[in-house]
């Protein structure tokens, strides 16, 4: 079952997260035609909150310190669920009339056993 607290986007940034461990300014590019910046730092706060990612600080000397986010037990949790999204997520999406262009990287992501 689509977890019902979870946005498209929260989906979305999980599903791009096990992919890829990253830090935020990655997802903030890859998700640029979907969203806003704000938008993805406010889902990654969300899922830190629900302690569904967790993130490592990088400290880069003068430059910024970064974030490293990876899926925490129970992100990987909901991402193992994975498979019963696509119907569910796409009516939810029909309903809202919202569209991501990287949903059918959502749809088909398939995680590794």
């Amino acid at each position: 079952m689509l977890p019902a607290s979870l946005s498209e986007l929260d989906l979305l940034v999980l599903a791009l997260i096990h992919e890829d461990p990253c830090h935020g300014y990655v997802l903030v590019n890859r998700l640029r035609a979907q969203c806003s910046q704000s938008a993805v730092y406010r889902c990654l706060k969300r899922l830190r909150d629900q302690q569904l990612i967790s993130g490592t600080v990088i400290v880069q000397g003068k430059m910024p310190s970064r974030h490293h986010f990876t899926l925490s037990g129970a992100g990987q949790q909901v991402v193992g669920q994975q498979s019963s999204w696509g119907d569910q997520l796409q009516e939810r999406l029909g309903r809202s009339g919202r569209q991501y262009q990287k949903l059918n990287l959502l749809l088909s992501f398939r995680p590794s056993s």
